[in-house]
């Protein structure tokens, strides 16, 4: 792989660059990954996301040095992560047997059913509660865990390693200020996707950044599209993976050679 390089172009010291799309460069966290947290719900998204790293902590062991928690919208949460020891490089993935956002649900709903005030509040509580229960687990210690390892040969896994650092490096807040184009405000919102909270271990320090359901042709697109990959190299094992994650972390390497960020 090519080995990467901070280009700084000469003209870009003088003026700024335009304001460019969000899913050019990961994001700061606002979750629990991070002390910056300001969200509508934010007490309900932190137990979640708590709930969530807690649920996939082997995750988050001294070997491993990279990892993605994916919360995708309608299908279980899982972990994709790279671990070291000496030179062997080792593929992890971890995915939820049943999705874990409605045990968040479930445990509102039994609040809302003790604090009704009303006998109808309390009837429009149970009729959730019974229908969650129809499908979520007892416990969140019931639901199983599917779980895949895989060896990386070490030329491939210092790349990994050199990429994912790399791209947690130029992590930077988005500019999200209404750029006006024939007339009209443009500006980004999300609503249903997938959610990509990656993050790094450098120097004793939590390196973390995320994307939201990026398009396919950005920075963060073909990130996502390498995660994908290793997800699927180590569940299917085909026999391209090694040369299709090659290919994916060189095309990367050199985008990120020649963007401004």
């Amino acid at each position: 792989m090519k080995k990467l390089s901070l280009l700084i172009a000469s003209c870009c010291l003088i003026s700024p660059p335009a304001i460019g799309r969000d899913d050019e460069h990961l994001v700061p966290e606002d979750s629990v990954f991070s002390e910056y947290q300001p969200r509508w719900s934010k007490q309900y998204y932190d137990d979640y996301e708590e709930n969530v790293l807690r649920f996939f902590s082997e995750a988050f062991e001294k070997e491993i040095f990279a990892r993605v928690v994916v919360y995708p919208s309608f299908s279980p949460e899982y972990v994709i992560a790279i671990s070291r020891d000496d030179r062997d490089y080792k593929l992890h993935y971890l995915e939820a047997g049943v999705m874990l956002w409605p045990f968040e649900d479930l445990e509102e709903a039994l609040i809302k059913e003790a604090e009704a005030a009303t006998e109808e509040g309390r009837q429009k509580a149970r009729e959730v509660i019974e229908d969650l229960r129809s499908y979520v687990p007892e416990s969140r210690d019931k639901v199983s865990v599917n779980r895949c390892e895989s060896a990386l040969p070490p030329a491939i896994g210092t790349d990994l390693h050199t990429l994912w650092s790399e791209m947690l490096f130029r992590t930077r807040y988005p500019d999200r200020r209404p750029v006006a184009i024939g007339g009209e405000i443009i500006n980004t919102f999300h609503l249903d996707g997938t959610a990509y909270h990656f993050s790094f271990e450098y120097d004793h320090t939590r390196l973390t950044g995320k994307t939201w359901s990026p398009e396919d042709d950005s920075i963060n697109g073909k990130f996502v599209a390498l995660t994908d990959i290793l997800r699927k190299g180590c569940v299917e094992r085909s026999s391209d993976f090694f040369k299709d994650l090659e290919n994916k972390v060189e095309n990367l390497s050199s985008d990120l050679e020649m963007a401004v960020y």
